[in-house]
């Protein structure tokens, strides 16, 4: 019989090299999330309508059972490959990961190894013969019951790919509804191509309707993977964020995809940065920043550095009628825990903190120079005043006077010495010993406290931590427990044990006053009495910033603080040193 290039066999040849044409195109997206999958899936469509196509100008009944059988592997094993592309795309990556996803290739194996010996078994069909419609050589045989377990087990599981897909994409909004209708559309014409052919619902049924119609398949495809860029923008990047329940955040968050273009945004960010959600979904996320602030983006280099945490994200925004400051914060958003499908970024709104550290600003530039400043000529005019006079009560009050402004001097120097210190970095750390630390402490308290008795008693340690911080917090409270006490007594111990360092100052004074302790556990200051109070402030504001506790046990005995670091990175010598001065 002669063979022509019927409509059976141009469709089919045009639906193969369409599915090449469409691999290829995959290749250069094949790092997306369930590329590779569906170009797999590309691979056993080619395979199926190649060898459907070019068997049916075979009227050879041996060489044309080997066209159909590999028509059918190829077909048999679009299900599986196609679910794994479904699960990927859609951020169910973690089930694709899975060891059962892997039991869908049980019958796509199966067939491998069973169809092609089929004459031995009969267990797909039997009675074989080539049976001519539409020109050309269709294949007629009796089916057996592995052919039914074939289509379904293997074949089959492209439809539940289809309900992954379209149930994602349909449930992300307006962006991915065409996508989906071309999903949909796409696999209803195999579909009903292979249904006439297994129900036998048409006089020509033994003809394999599925392989011309699959060239329909190919141009929807077309239409959804690269006219509508499917792999450019992806559900999963919406379903990652959903998994994170951004709705509930009170704060702006934008969802952007690899590319840095928004793809969802939470109500917070509609109503506190007065974005409109349709127009800024797909929009790049640079124009939408710099909308709210026109010095906002610098471009994807330094979102890079941006994501990376080495450069904070400032922004001033102008939203209506009012200017908030914010901090944005990006992160990796990934799908099924390991696959990053793009970004979320977190609008902090840092208005209040930052008007209020320029109060304080102000306030501290205020109180530690002019007021220092004015301080100074008070004390020089009553130095003057106190030589012009021979009144020996003007003489008592104005000594009074010269001693308070000296102790309040005293005060502005002790803060702007501890904001020095606190200003350093917070990775600024270096080995120190804990007998150097006393030794210095001692000599110091020796020389500006004559009258102090001290005792020390250390641990030979050596840890790590900020010595400047430490050492000014110890300081404190030596100078407090020897200022507040006629000739005082008092101690300095160091101890270690697994977990901490223990650093005690104890005296023998009356104690910290009750309302200077309880507003250290409040963390509201009342009254500054001679500042004392300032000084415990500021050992608790170091210990703090060293990582460490501190704790404050006052009796009318005397008064023991304790300061607690923790215990990282220590060498603990096993000796015991004690001294006295």
């Amino acid at each position: 019989m002669s063979v022509y290039l019927t409509w059976p066999v141009l469709l089919s040849l045009f639906a193969g090299v369409a599915t090449l044409g469409l691999f290829a195109y995959l290749v250069s997206y094949r790092a997306k999330p369930g590329a590779s999958w569906f170009a797999a899936t590309m691979v056993a469509q080619a395979v199926f309508v190649f060898a459907y196509g070019i068997g049916l100008t075979v009227f050879s009944e041996e060489l044309r059972l080997v066209f159909e059988v590999i028509a059918l592997i190829g077909l048999t094993w679009l299900g599986p490959p196609f679910v794994g592309f479904a699960l990927e795309y859609t951020g169910r990556g973690a089930i694709r990961r899975s060891w059962y996803y892997w039991l869908l290739y049980l019958v796509p194996v199966m067939t491998l190894v069973l169809l092609p010996v089929n004459h031995s078994h009969g267990l797909f069909w039997t009675n074989f013969t080539v049976d001519p419609v539409f020109g050309v050589a269709a294949a007629s045989y009796d089916f057996g019951p592995l052919f039914y377990v074939m289509l379904i087990g293997g074949t089959g599981w492209s439809v539940v790919g289809v309900l992954l897909l379209v149930d994602t994409v349909w449930d992300y909004g307006s962006l991915f509804r065409s996508e989906a209708l071309a999903v949909v559309a796409s696999a209803i014409l195999p579909a009903v191509g292979l249904l006439i052919w297994m129900l036998e619902l048409t006089p020509n049924s033994h003809f394999i309707w599925a392989a011309p119609l699959f060239a329909g398949h190919v141009i929807f495809d077309y239409y959804a993977f690269v006219g509508k860029g499917m792999f450019e923008i992806y559900p999963a990047t919406n379903r990652a964020a959903k998994q994170s329940a951004l709705d509930d955040f009170r704060a702006p968050v934008l969802v952007l995809e690899e590319q840095h273009r928004i793809v969802d945004l939470n109500p917070a960010a509609v109503t506190q940065l007065e974005l409109d959600r349709e127009a800024t979904v797909f929009e790049p996320v640079g124009s939408v920043v710099e909308s709210l602030d026109p010095d906002g983006w610098d471009g994807p280099e330094t979102f890079g550095r941006y994501l990376e945490g080495d450069d904070e994200w400032r922004i001033t925004a102008q939203v209506g009628t009012r200017r908030r400051e914010y901090v944005i914060q990006p992160s990796p958003l990934t799908a099924g825990g390991r696959e990053r499908v793009g970004y979320t970024l977190l609008f902090q709104d840092i208005t209040e903190e930052v008007r209020r550290e320029e109060r304080l600003a102000v306030l501290n530039r205020i109180l530690r120079h002019n007021l220092r400043n004015d301080l100074s000529i008070v004390s020089g005019y009553v130095a003057a005043a106190d030589s012009h006079t021979d009144d020996e009560m003007v003489e008592q009050m104005l000594t009074k006077v010269s001693v308070t402004v000296d102790e309040l001097i005293d005060t502005g120097e002790m803060a702007r010495e501890f904001e020095q210190l606190l200003a350093a970095p917070n990775s600024y750390s270096r080995t120190i010993a804990t007998d150097e630390l006393t030794e210095r402490l001692a000599d110091r308290l020796a020389e500006d406290h004559p009258d102090a008795a001290l005792s020390v008693q250390t641990t030979e340690t050596v840890f790590e931590t900020n010595p400047d911080v430490l050492e000014a917090v110890l300081w404190q409270l030596l100078e407090n427990a020897a200022t507040h006490t006629d000739e005082p007594t008092i101690s300095l111990s160091v101890t270690s044990t697994e977990e901490t360092i223990d650093i005690e100052v104890s005296d023998d004074g009356d104690g910290i006053p009750d309302h200077e302790l309880q507003s250290l556990e409040t963390g509201e200051e009342t009254s500054l009495k001679h500042g004392s109070g300032f000084g415990l402030w500021l050992a608790k504001w170091g210990t703090v910033r060293v990582g460490g506790n501190i704790d404050f046990d006052a009796s009318d005995a005397g008064t023991t603080v304790t300061v607690s670091l923790p215990r990282e990175n220590q060498e603990t010598a096993g000796q015991t040193s004690s001294a006295s001065a």
